[in-house]
């Protein structure tokens, strides 16, 4: 079935506009979006940046092309007139990707079973609002890194599984180029397997309680330190560290955007700070890391763009 409405909850990511452009290709309207204010800041300015230079990665391209209405909510629970709200926009189905509030129970029940959520990760192994740290850190990002659809319901991320679509980890473990193939996993959610379920072609499935865990990570722990193995903390170095630079653990006002190389076992020694490097140790190794300067932050975001633009292809 197709032509149908939703009401999108989202962040301004590429991995919403993956899922907001699946939506309507697959034949359907976006009543509206409800953008929710987050916490990171720069997320709009960026999006809109995108929206110019790689207008696929981009929401504010996906609203302007379709004329689509946007509002920025602050959490749902306070918000009186949400339902309302929800009324005059005409939708049909709800989805949300990406959003940073939790949908209040009211809400889900204007939508029954039509109201959907897309996971950056596999349920009911990684549930909550960290599960891409808490992939990386486990060591599972490479083997596990997924998007899964799933119905919402009154818990967090419990709600059955309707489809789990795998992303292929990028080989030089750039995160942009994975957020690229998140979006594009999200895009045949919405414009293949959504639609089915919704016409009753698919059928979601509970997930498994015994199997369930709620990741609220520390994220102290995204930093390089002596609770990483070599091979995390270079895995972490590629995919966070290719987004913001990383604190050393046990120099907080260090930053690391790489590392350099091995340089063997621990040496039991605290950091030794160097101008452009650090030496310190993990749980099985010593590493000389690559110190960050007041240009890496810049250098990394032209960096991601830079990987959003080349990835243009299909979808």
């Amino acid at each position: 079935m197709s032509g149908r409405k939703a009401l999108f909850l989202a962040s301004p990511v590429p991995e919403a506009a993956g899922a907001m452009r699946g939506w309507i290709d697959g034949g359907n309207e976006i009543a509206e979006v409800w953008y929710g204010r987050h916490p990171r800041p720069g997320l709009m300015h960026r999006d809109g940046r995108l929206a110019i230079l790689a207008p696929r990665w981009s929401t504010t391209a996906v609203v302007r092309r379709h004329g689509i209405v946007t509002r920025d909510v602050l959490p749902l629970s306070g918000w009186a007139e949400r339902l309302q709200a929800v009324e005059a926009s005409g939708a049909d189905v709800l989805i949300s990707t990406f959003f940073p509030f939790r949908v209040p129970q009211d809400v889900l029940d204007r939508f029954g079973t039509q109201a959907v959520n897309l996971h950056p990760a596999p349920l009911p192994a990684y549930r909550g609002p960290h599960v891409t740290q808490a992939l990386v850190l486990d060591g599972q990002i490479v083997e596990n890194a997924c998007v899964t659809l799933h119905r919402m319901d009154a818990g967090f991320d419990s709600g059955d599984v309707i489809e789990t679509r795998p992303i292929a980890y990028p080989e030089d473990g750039n995160f942009a180029r994975y957020t690229a193939s998140a979006g594009r996993a999200a895009w045949h959610l919405t414009a293949e397997a959504l639609p089915r379920y919704l016409a009753g072609e698919l059928e979601a499935q509970p997930q498994n309680e015994g199997e369930a865990r709620y990741r609220r990570m520390d994220l102290g722990k995204i930093a390089i330190g002596r609770h990483l193995d070599v091979q995390t903390a270079r895995v972490l170095c590629e995919t966070m560290g290719s987004l913001v630079p990383l604190p050393l653990g046990e120099a907080q006002d260090i930053k690391i955007t790489g590392i350099v190389k091995q340089l063997g076992l621990p040496s039991g020694h605290g950091p030794d700070i160097g101008r452009f490097t650090v030496d310190a140790d993990v749980a099985d190794g010593r590493l000389r890391l690559r110190r960050a300067w007041p240009w890496s932050s810049t250098f990394l975001k032209f960096k991601r763009l830079a990987t959003l633009i080349a990835e243009r292809d299909a979808t």
